[in-house]
Parts: C-alpha cells; sequence; structure tokens
C-alpha cells in the first residue's frame, strides 16, 4: 500500500526520525487520503513523491503554524553576529555530512551516490534539515540558507 521510508541500512540514532517521516506515492496519496490524514494527526510527516522525487508534504496545521513564525525572526534578533550552538540543532553526524556534500555537489542523487544512503534516507534527512533552516526547498530543488552556511563554517574551524 505505502512505500516504507528508509529502505533499510537504518543508523540507531536516526531511527526515531525516520519513522516519523513517511513517503508516499501521489496515488497512494489519491488512494489513502483519510488514513494519511490520521497519521499526520498522530504526528507523522507524510511526504509525498511523484516518479520518485518529493512533491509536497503533509504537515499538521499546527506544526505548519510553527514553521512560519519561525521563518521569520524577530527584527531584534541578529543571527549574523551570535556563535551558533550546532548541538542546539539536535541533528546526527550523519545529517552534518549529507548538509556537507549537498553544499559542495548541490545534487541530491550525487549525495547519494557519495553515501551509503538511499535516495528515501538522504531526502528524510534533507526534511529535517530543512525543518531547522539548514536548507530550504525552493521551486528548482533544495538550497542551503544562510544559517546553514554558517553552521557548515562554525563546523569546519571546530574541526581545525
Amino acid at each position: 500500500m505505502f512505500e516504507k521510508d528508509g529502505g533499510g541500512g537504518a543508523r540507531e540514532n536516526d531511527e526515531k526520525a525516520r519513522e516519523d517521516i513517511r513517503f508516499v506515492t501521489a496515488r497512494d496519496l489519491g488512494r489513502h487520503t483519510a488514513k494519511l490524514l490520521d497519521e499526520v494527526g498522530r504526528g507523522i510527516k507524510i511526504v509525498v513523491t511523484r516518479r520518485g522525487a518529493p512533491c509536497a508534504s503533509l504537515v499538521a496545521t499546527e506544526n505548519l503554524m510553527l514553521l512560519e513564525r519561525a521563518r521569520r525572526p524577530s527584527p531584534t534578533e541578529s543571527f549574523e553576529e551570535e556563535e551558533l550552538d550546532l548541538d542546539s540543532f539536535e541533528l546526527p553526524a550523519e545529517a552534518w555530512t549529507v548538509l556537507e556534500l549537498f553544499a559542495r555537489l548541490r545534487n541530491v542523487d550525487v549525495v547519494v551516490s557519495e553515501t551509503d544512503l538511499s535516495v528515501q534516507e538522504v531526502l528524510a534527512t534533507m526534511s529535517r534539515l530543512e525543518l531547522r533552516k539548514l536548507v530550504a526547498l525552493t521551486p528548482g530543488g533544495y538550497r542551503v540558507t544562510s544559517l546553514g552556511r554558517r553552521a557548515l563554517a562554525q563546523l569546519d574551524q571546530a574541526r581545525d
């Protein structure tokens, strides 16, 4: 009935996050809308794919409102001046690796070929990075945000 996310090879530290994201085809969305909406109500994020590529997401209304508020920083907040607390992003090392590779390669398919992750695992990671405002999904695909670039720069400095 539904495509199962993660396609095997799950990492222990990322298992819970994968359970919260489900990938379904556009056809499954049409056939099982009520069931999918119930899942969204239980906190599962639904990513709809068309021909294998993500094209839409189903998000609970309260989460959408939180995302909208998070996208608009307060005018008094200056993200450029303060140092980021990378631990506050609560991302596994694998997600930082995906972000670094994507920033360099700018193509999800190439990131998949450079890692041992499946397409769905990379897309689930990109979705988590988007929720944390490190990448943004645009009509032309994902792009690394200024916050994502700052986090990567700080990560590089921490390694030196």
